[in-house]
């Protein structure tokens, strides 16, 4: 394997502030909304071209033949839309160049997205005059979209309006693929693992499907369970490239994933060498994989703003196993702390472990989790009105999600924290529940009640549900394993009761059986 050669940092050119430019697309106008995965490589000062793959993003559809399309470079700080026009006879979308995506007032600058020439620019940087060629994109059949390059423009990149030689952010090879596309093509698999920080293996279980040559894991990375890791077939041998994004801080610093080996070095701590691609060990017909043994580490690297990169996650004995999920019902939330006024903004922290299990101790697929919160009893939705870190209201949030601001996670990979703004005056109780939906079946834990006044926790269940207030369609009984019980088994012990109402709703209990 062929050793990469650090490249130069280089300064960014722009400083992050809000958008204030009335022609900065923030909003989403009405229309047909589709969720896509967008892959491109996006260029960086220090790792040159990353593999930045299957962030999910929704891509706006109106009658009157607009379509917008989010802004991919620099997206937590500049972010934004683009306006295009589909030409559904051709099957393709135009988006006119020189967009703005971003105005910084502290310089007055607008930054602007366009094509860029084989030097990376945004035009001739002695004229100043800026390239008219616009963002063309192929639509497929199945509603994929790939952006149409040259051979002299082959880029695309984010450019100050003043000058065409300086660019924020390159991108190349951009596609976006409906997420529904994907959705029928899922497989589960467990994740073995050792976490060589503290010497402890691990298994949890992720999902991924295979596309032609390339295989696609989603939790691949374990510090990273909403990232996408992509290998590709050379012979018999799957290979994923290294530096493959896993994360982007707030202001845009990426966090990879890197194929590593190591040596102690002259100061006795451990110095890292950094390959291009990890090779993993494939059965197809078994579906399993192997990989990160015998010297190699799959390791998480940033800089964090710095002039070095540094390691921080590092895993080794990797494998895959190609497995079967069932529809379960989730264990219960684990209440661990809870402070008001917890920030300087007077944020209320609320500090969780949710059921990685299922009751019968069966695996879960944390893509497939959901959290529910409640307030004073009745659900909560956050408003992105309030928190402005999110792109739409959210009432279900999906248990892999985080966003630094309301929803953080801990590092191992189980705790969640949620920092609540705004919470009412005559402020009760916090609850959380589970939600978890696998094969078209939805199961429900208890609820987690937090009461704040006296620093109890109870858990809500059929007991708490009002007379009258819904219909029992059906009772269904399980043991611990999952098995359904008849009316006639003669079983004692613990068991799950399942309870489905004519609204729709359905709760699960835990009983003894005497």
């Amino acid at each position: 394997m062929k050793k990469l050669v650090p490249f130069a940092i280089v300064a960014a050119g722009c400083v992050p502030s809000v958008s204030a430019a009335a022609d900065v697309i923030t909003e989403l106008p009405a229309g047909r909304g589709v969720d896509y995965y967008a892959d491109l490589r996006n260029e960086d000062n220090l790792y040159g071209f990353m593999g930045d793959y299957h962030s999910v993003h929704k891509i706006v559809f109106t009658e009157d033949g607009k379509v917008y399309i989010p802004n991919l470079l620099m997206r937590n700080t500049m972010p934004a839309y683009v306006e295009g026009v589909l030409d559904e006879a051709a099957g393709v979308v135009t988006v006119a160049a020189g967009q703005a995506v971003y105005v910084s007032p502290n310089i007055s600058d607008v930054a602007r997205l366009y094509m860029l020439d084989k030097s990376g620019v945004a035009g001739d940087v002695a004229t100043k005059q800026f390239h008219a060629e616009p963002l063309r994109f192929k639509m497929g059949d199945d509603g994929a979209l790939t952006l149409i390059s040259s051979e002299e423009f082959p880029m695309f990149g984010i450019a100050s309006e003043s000058d065409p030689g300086v660019v924020y952010g390159i991108g190349a090879d951009l596609r976006f693929v409906t997420t529904a596309s994907v959705a029928d093509k899922i497989k589960y698999y467990e994740l073995k693992y050792v976490n060589d920080g503290n010497e402890t293996s691990y298994s949890t279980t992720i999902s991924g499907y295979t596309e032609g040559d390339d295989e696609w894991f989603k939790g691949f990375d374990p510090r990273y369970p909403d990232a996408w890791i992509k290998g590709t077939y050379v012979g018999e041998e799957l290979r994923a490239a290294s530096f493959q994004v896993v994360s982007f801080s707030m202001s845009d610093i990426p966090t990879i994933m890197a194929a590593s080996t190591r040596e102690i070095g002259e100061s006795g701590s451990y110095e890292y060498t950094h390959y291009n691609f990890m090779p993993i060990a494939a059965d197809r017909g078994a579906g399993t994989f192997s990989a990160c043994k015998d010297g190699m580490f799959m390791t998480n690297v940033c800089t964090w703003g710095g002039d070095t990169p540094e390691v921080y996650q590092v895993y080794r004995d990797v494998s895959l196993s190609e497995i079967q999920l069932e529809a379960s019902v989730p264990s219960d939330p684990l209440f661990l702390n809870y402070v008001a006024n917890a920030t300087s903004d007077g944020e209320t922290e609320f500090k969780f472990r949710p059921g990685a299990t299922g009751v019968g101790g069966d695996a879960l697929l944390k893509d497939a989790m959901s959290l529910r919160y409640y307030v004073n009893g009745e659900p909560y939705v956050f408003r992105k009105s309030l928190y402005t870190r999110q792109q739409w209201d959210m009432e279900l949030i999906p248990y892999t999600y985080q966003d630094n601001g309301a929803f953080v996670g801990h590092s191992d990979g189980e705790t969640h924290y949620v920092y609540f703004l705004d919470l009412p005056a005559d402020l009760k109780t916090i609850g959380v529940e589970v939600v978890y939906t696998m094969g078209g079946e939805t199961n429900v834990s208890r609820r987690l009640v937090y009461d704040v006044v006296t620093g109890r926790t109870d858990y809500a269940g059929l007991a708490d549900v009002a007379a009258g207030a819904r219909d029992v369609e059906s009772v269904e009984m399980f043991d611990l394993t999952g098995r359904r019980l008849s009316e006639v088994d003669a079983h004692k012990g613990v068991v799950i009761k399942r309870v489905r109402y004519s609204d729709g709703t359905m709760e699960t209990v835990k009983e003894i059986v005497r």
